[in-house]
């Protein structure tokens, strides 16, 4: 039964959720009118994370009848997708670098026997994988139909997105204009990219296993709650709506926002 009650609250905090979501955004279409910067980007922030959020603070507050901890749920509902991008924006990243040691190391050979800078961007394009490879695509296209080297290297720079990627660009401009006396810094370049890899490869290494740990204990309160909620369903629903349980939740989502903050913290070092 009071686990037909708890199915009965998610769903209604996902509708409510919902609702509130469609109401903001047909509020934002109007005042485009008045206002259309304004609405754009207010529109750009409605959907997922509007309906995650108002629908953990009707839920957690249906489970533990308290506003304090149903906020912070909220908040953390809130940055959730922004979490998710920024994880897979840092995989991107990574994967970007593992591939721009090889791609550079590639067309640095190239570009020294051909004396040509579209052939090397093209020799990257068909041997190196996407991102990197798709992205060395794009700037031989643009460069064979006449677009200028400093555009192209900007936008290839601007596409990879990593501080390697930026110097290549400043080479790739130079390049144009000295010729193949450039070749030996592209090599250059390509071993500090190899060594910066192993580096960041290291360092995954190192902290993946205490990530991996500590995404464990944070998650373990929830398989925690459902055990005792089916063994003592009573005693639990009381507990968690008790001063002490108020303060137990509240403490684990402080936890969770102290970890995530961290995280990056130590993913950016």
């Amino acid at each position: 039964m009071i686990i037909n009650t708890y199915i009965y609250t998610i769903i209604l905090g996902l509708a409510i959720g919902t609702v509130i979501t469609i109401v903001s955004y047909v509020t934002v279409g109007i005042l485009a009118k008045f206002a259309p910067e304004f609405a754009r980007r207010a529109k750009e922030s409605i959907t997922l994370p509007y309906v995650l959020s108002f629908s953990a603070l009707v839920i957690v507050y249906a489970i533990v009848k308290s506003v304090v901890p149903a906020i912070i749920a909220a908040g953390i509902a809130m940055y959730a997708p922004n979490q998710i991008i920024y994880a897979q924006q840092r995989r991107r990243k990574s994967l970007a670098l593992e591939q721009l040691s090889a791609a550079v190391g590639l067309f640095s050979n190239t570009f020294l026997i051909t004396k040509s800078i579209p052939r090397g961007l093209e020799a990257v394009a068909k041997h190196v994988p996407a991102p990197v490879g798709e992205a060395f695509q794009t700037a031989y296209s643009e460069l064979t139909f006449g677009v200028s080297i400093n555009q192209v290297a900007d936008q290839l720079a601007e596409t990879l997105g990593i501080s390697y990627a930026y110097v290549f660009a400043s080479l790739l401009k130079s390049a144009d204009k000295q010729g193949d006396v450039m070749a030996p810094l592209f090599r250059d370049l390509g071993y500090k990219i190899a060594a910066a890899r192993d580096k960041a490869n290291f360092q995954h290494t190192e902290v993946s296993t205490v990530r991996y740990t500590n995404v464990m204990l944070l998650a373990l309160p929830v398989p925690a709650y459902l055990v005792l909620l089916n063994k003592l369903p009573e005693a639990t629903e009381t507990f968690l709506q008790t001063t002490a349980g108020n303060v137990l939740v509240t403490m684990w989502l402080v936890a969770i926002i102290a970890w995530v903050f961290l995280d990056r913290l130590i993913v950016e070092e």
